[in-house]
């Protein structure tokens, strides 16, 4: 047996937020719906997403804190938790926000073979809102993608927010994992029995890339947003 076949294998983990969604002690309901209406797009870190493949998965969880230890002064020194995979989905559409001119910048650096559209939709999420400028299919890897955007706002002195997309995937049976960290972005699991996913299908995936601006980041749920958070208004880029 090689060392390769011996390794665990590892997938990447994304939390559902607690206060947005209501997930805490209360399943993600909220967040399924929203998934199934308007598929998925959640924000990463721009090294993170570097090293993601198109058609790689992404677990879905939520996360609950059962009991917190402090030391004399107060500090939180461990935590017993517990962490409910419930799904995933698959990467395959990368978005991104950034001013009106470098977001013009990199789409003109990218490889595109169409356009999908370029009209402007108003999207009303219960983490966040925001205005899709348009779309395209590229030939570009993410690491490109990635690589490409990242040196332009260097240049420019500017920031970009990325975004991963795609469809959710429910499990039949949702796994309980103890103990797991918790990141607002990703963290990486090893898994002691193999889903069976493929890490990535860049063959059978269609490369879409979208352009976002007008992106706000909601704080905390509220009835107000839940109650926006399936509606698409036209809007302008």
């Amino acid at each position: 047996m090689d060392a390769q076949s011996t390794l665990k294998p590892f997938y990447l983990l994304h939390y559902v937020g607690a206060n947005l969604y209501g997930c805490k002690g209360k399943g993600y309901d909220a967040f399924v719906q929203e998934a199934r209406r308007i598929g998925i797009n959640r924000c990463f870190r721009a090294e993170m997403v570097k090293n993601m493949v198109w058609g790689m998965p992404i677990l879905l969880g939520s996360y609950d804190c059962l009991s917190k230890v402090r030391d004399d002064a107060g500090k939180v020194v461990s935590k017993d938790s517990k962490t409910e995979v419930f799904g995933y989905f698959r990467v395959e559409t990368i978005n991104y926000s950034c001013s009106p001119v470098l977001r013009i910048m990199i789409a003109n650096s990218m490889d595109v073979t169409r356009v999908i559209s370029g009209s402007s939709v108003r999207v009303v999420r219960a983490c966040g809102s925001y205005t899709l400028c348009g779309s395209m299919v590229v030939r570009n890897s993410i690491e490109s993608i990635v690589d490409i955007g990242e040196a332009l706002a260097r240049d420019r002195g500017e920031k970009i927010k990325w975004f991963v997309g795609g469809s959710i995937v429910l499990f039949d049976f949702p796994k309980v994992l103890p103990n797991i960290a918790f990141s607002r972005s990703g963290v990486r699991i090893d898994w002691a029995d193999d889903l069976g996913l493929d890490k990535g299908l860049e063959g059978d995936i269609e490369r879409v890339v979208g352009m976002i601006s007008d992106y706000e980041q909601h704080k905390a749920n509220t009835k107000s947003v839940l109650a926006k958070s399936f509606d698409w208004m036209e809007g302008d880029c």
